[in-house]
Protein backbone atom coordinates (compact mmCIF):
# COMPACT_ATOMS: atom_id res chain seq x y z
CA UNK A 1 0.00 0.00 0.00
CA UNK A 2 1.41 3.36 -1.10
CA UNK A 3 2.11 6.34 1.24
CA UNK A 4 -0.62 9.38 1.08
CA UNK A 5 -1.17 12.68 1.07
CA UNK A 6 -3.59 15.00 3.11
CA UNK A 7 -5.25 15.39 -0.25
CA UNK A 8 -5.46 12.02 -1.28
CA UNK A 9 -7.04 11.66 2.16
CA UNK A 10 -9.68 14.20 1.95
CA UNK A 11 -10.62 12.36 -1.29
CA UNK A 12 -11.95 9.15 0.84
CA UNK A 13 -13.57 11.28 4.04
CA UNK A 14 -16.71 12.29 2.59
CA UNK A 15 -17.11 16.46 2.37
CA UNK A 16 -18.59 17.14 5.78
CA UNK A 17 -15.64 16.11 7.91
CA UNK A 18 -13.69 19.27 8.14
CA UNK A 19 -10.18 17.87 9.87
CA UNK A 20 -8.78 14.56 9.84
CA UNK A 21 -5.98 13.81 12.42
CA UNK A 22 -3.66 11.52 11.10
CA UNK A 23 -0.02 11.26 9.93
CA UNK A 24 0.69 12.47 6.43
CA UNK A 25 3.53 9.41 5.62
CA UNK A 26 1.18 6.23 7.45
CA UNK A 27 0.22 3.51 4.85
CA UNK A 28 -3.51 3.62 4.12
CA UNK A 29 -5.14 0.47 6.02
CA UNK A 30 -3.77 1.65 9.16
CA UNK A 31 -5.20 4.82 10.21
CA UNK A 32 -7.11 6.02 12.71
CA UNK A 33 -9.08 9.17 11.86
CA UNK A 34 -10.40 11.68 14.43
CA UNK A 35 -13.13 14.29 13.94
CA UNK A 36 -13.14 16.87 16.40
CA UNK A 37 -16.31 18.22 15.85
CA UNK A 38 -18.60 15.07 15.82
CA UNK A 39 -16.15 13.36 18.06
CA UNK A 40 -16.16 10.17 15.78
CA UNK A 41 -12.96 8.07 15.24
CA UNK A 42 -13.05 6.61 12.32
CA UNK A 43 -10.56 3.89 10.72
CA UNK A 44 -9.43 4.05 7.18
CA UNK A 45 -9.45 0.96 5.21
CA UNK A 46 -8.09 0.26 1.84
CA UNK A 47 -8.19 -3.30 0.37
CA UNK A 48 -5.60 -4.55 -1.92
CA UNK A 49 -8.09 -3.30 -5.16
CA UNK A 50 -8.00 0.22 -4.05
CA UNK A 51 -10.93 -0.33 -2.62
CA UNK A 52 -11.84 2.09 0.99
CA UNK A 53 -14.41 1.97 3.43
CA UNK A 54 -14.24 4.64 6.70
CA UNK A 55 -16.32 2.16 9.28
CA UNK A 56 -16.59 3.82 13.08
CA UNK A 57 -14.69 2.43 15.58
CA UNK A 58 -15.68 2.69 19.32
CA UNK A 59 -13.41 5.66 21.29
CA UNK A 60 -11.19 3.13 22.99
CA UNK A 61 -9.92 1.99 19.58
CA UNK A 62 -9.43 5.07 18.41
CA UNK A 63 -6.69 6.13 20.93
CA UNK A 64 -3.96 3.04 19.65
CA UNK A 65 -3.04 2.92 16.28
CA UNK A 66 -0.90 -0.98 15.38
CA UNK A 67 2.02 -0.05 13.43
CA UNK A 68 4.92 -2.07 11.81
CA UNK A 69 8.42 -2.20 13.03
CA UNK A 70 11.13 -0.92 10.15
CA UNK A 71 14.22 -0.03 12.21
CA UNK A 72 15.92 -0.53 16.03
CA UNK A 73 19.37 0.93 16.73
CA UNK A 74 21.07 2.25 19.44
CA UNK A 75 21.77 6.71 19.54
CA UNK A 76 23.86 8.41 21.46
CA UNK A 77 24.74 7.31 25.18
CA UNK A 78 23.23 3.76 24.26
CA UNK A 79 19.65 4.60 24.23
CA UNK A 80 17.57 2.32 22.11
CA UNK A 81 15.45 3.60 19.89
CA UNK A 82 12.90 2.06 17.13
CA UNK A 83 11.53 3.47 13.81
CA UNK A 84 7.99 2.60 12.99
CA UNK A 85 6.41 2.47 9.28
CA UNK A 86 4.99 6.11 9.27
CA UNK A 87 8.47 7.24 10.68
CA UNK A 88 7.95 7.89 13.68
CA UNK A 89 10.73 7.31 16.91
CA UNK A 90 10.33 5.46 19.63
CA UNK A 91 12.86 5.66 22.82
CA UNK A 92 13.67 3.02 25.29
CA UNK A 93 11.35 0.33 23.81
CA UNK A 94 11.36 -3.64 25.26
CA UNK A 95 14.16 -5.41 24.43
CA UNK A 96 11.37 -8.26 23.32
CA UNK A 97 10.65 -6.84 20.37
CA UNK A 98 11.93 -7.05 17.17
CA UNK A 99 11.96 -5.65 13.44
CA UNK A 100 8.60 -6.17 11.78
CA UNK A 101 7.17 -6.99 14.82
CA UNK A 102 3.67 -5.06 15.41
CA UNK A 103 2.70 -3.21 18.06
CA UNK A 104 0.02 -0.66 19.54
CA UNK A 105 1.35 3.17 19.89
CA UNK A 106 -1.23 5.18 21.91
CA UNK A 107 -1.73 8.60 19.96
CA UNK A 108 -1.85 10.89 22.67
CA UNK A 109 1.21 9.90 24.71
CA UNK A 110 3.46 8.15 22.16
CA UNK A 111 4.13 4.85 24.27
CA UNK A 112 3.73 1.35 23.46
CA UNK A 113 0.77 -0.07 24.98
CA UNK A 114 0.07 -3.55 25.71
Amino acid sequence: MATHSSRQLREYLPPHFPKEHTSVSSNMGEDVIRVDQTAENLHLICDSKGHSAVPLITPKEGQVKAVQLRKIFVGTKGIPHLVTHDADTINYPDLLITVNDTIQVDLETGKITV
